[in-house]
Formats: C-alpha cells, structure tokens, sequence
C-alpha cells in the first residue's frame, strides 16, 4: 500500500498535476495555455469558481464551476463543469488536447441529455440524444466527424419516429418515419441527399394517401393521390417539377369525376386543404 502511495506521488509531482491554480493563473496564447506572466506550458489543475462566489466568499468556500488539467498547455484527461446546484453539467475526456473518448452533457436535474464518443478531435461512433424526461430521442452514428451509418429519431413516448440511413453525410436509401402510434407515415427514397424513385406517404390508419415518382430531386413520372379510406383521389403526372396535361379527379368511391387544368401551386394548395379537412373530419 505504501509503495503504490509513493508511485502516486511521484507521478503527480513530475506530472506537476499537483499544481492548481484558478481560471486567471492561466492565458491562452496561440492554442496553448501558460501560467500568468510565465513562457511555460502551463501543466497542472485549473479550477473555475461561480462568478458571484468570487465577489463575496473566501477560496474554500467557493463553489467550483469547473475543473481539468493540463499537460504541457493542452487539455489532458476529464473536465466537468457544474450547474449552480452542484449537478454535473458536463463531462469531457480529452487526449493531446483533443477530445477523445465518451463526451456527457446533463440537464440541471442530472438526468443525460447526449452522449457522444470522439476519436483525435472527431466525432466517432454513436452519438444519443435525450428528451428531458430521459427518453432516447436518438441514435446517430459518425465516422471520422462524419454522419455514417443508420440513424433513429424517437417520439417522447418512446416509439419510433424515423430511420435514416446516411452514407459519408448525405442521404442513401430508403428512409422511413411513423406516427407515434407506431404506423408508417412515410417511406422516402433517396439517393445521393436527393429524393429518387417512388416515396409514399401514409394516413394514421397505414392506407397510402400519395406515390409520387422521382428522378435526382424532382417530381417525375406519374404520381397518385388517395382518399382516406384508399380509394384513388387524383392523377397526375409529372416531368421533373411541373404538370404535364390534365388531373385527373375521382371521388371518394374511386368514381373518375372530371379532367382539371391546374398549376403546381395550385395542386399543393389543394392538396393542404384536403389533409387539413381530414384532420379535423370536415
């Protein structure tokens, strides 16, 4: 036991980990953090304390905002920062003055609000957000400080809101979201960040309200509009963003009702008011 005291005591002392001083024993110059009116690489502990405590309270009774160390003028190992109450606020591990290993940020009544890992500085692995009341609200997954992978989104209630797929950043697949209720609100194809090939959407009750064709980001090919209780609402087909001949109408019985001339404005406008009525049962 002695001998691992004595280890320990060594270490710290040519570490100089045993040198601590507050936020104003320190300067940043130039990327690199030095003692006050020193030219040494600061290497030791700096302490931040609440600036009201700095006012009224002698050293030991000041509450600490925040704490780390330093080796050789560059962050090395865990700093936290606290909230007013005494909670953790934050928790970051940092190597060589980069960030690295398990990142935390808390909310000021110490529940985890994200949790991210860092490899040399970048974001690297699974990044997680939470709702206030510690529900996951999502998954995310980095490569080298770049989106990467498959992401989910969560509702508050904990259900599925969406699954994302990235490659190197950008969109690539098929991305889907749901209504809280758990049925599919959306089934998106993307290819490159862009939509590409057919997306539906979807009512509360899992019956298609719309498939509309695309081709590098753009409306293209023929595109279907449903009521709500499936049957065909409206036809209309597409080349690359703008209406190409009539709209075809249909009734709720799926009864074709009448050819309409209207413009891309227009058939948006429609087609918000339509969803709007079914909504509040109009």
């Amino acid at each position: 036991m002695k001998k691992i005291i004595l280890i320990s005591i060594i270490w710290v002392s040519f570490h100089g980990f045993s040198n601590v001083v507050d936020r104003f024993g320190v300067e940043l110059r130039r990327g690199v953090y030095y003692g006050k009116d020193s030219n040494t690489p600061f290497t030791g502990t700096v302490r931040s304390y609440f600036e009201i405590d700095y006012l009224d309270k002698p050293e030991e009774d000041r509450r600490v905002e925040s704490i780390g160390t330093f080796e050789k003028g560059r962050p090395e190992g865990l700093f936290r920062t606290y909230y007013e109450n005494g909670r953790v606020q934050r928790e970051i591990t940092y190597k060589n003055g980069l960030q690295d290993g398990v990142a935390k940020f808390y909310n000021e009544s110490g529940r985890l609000k994200t949790e991210s890992n860092y490899n040399n500085g970048r974001l690297h692995g699974t990044s997680k957000n939470y709702y206030e009341n510690g529900t996951l609200e999502s998954e995310v997954q980095y490569r080298n400080g770049v989106q990467n992978g498959e992401m989910k989104f969560y509702h508050n209630n904990g259900q599925l809101h969406s699954r994302v797929r990235l490659k190197n950043g950008r969109k690539d697949g098929t991305i889907r979201t749901y209504y809280e209720n758990g049925a599919e609100q959306e089934r998106l194809s993307y290819k490159n960040n862009v939509l590409d090939g057919t997306s539906r959407w979807y009512y509360p009750t899992g019956v298609v309200k719309s498939e509309i064709s695309y081709s590098h980001g753009k409306k293209n090919g023929q595109a279907k509009y449903y009521h709500s209780n499936g049957n065909l609402r409206s036809e209309v087909n597409w080349i690359y963003d703008s209406i190409i001949g009539n709209v075809k109408l249909y009734d709720e019985n799926g009864e074709f009702q009448r050819d309409m001339k209207i413009d891309e404005k227009s058939l948006e406008s429609q087609q918000e008011e339509y969803e709007e009525d079914e909504e509040f049962g109009v």
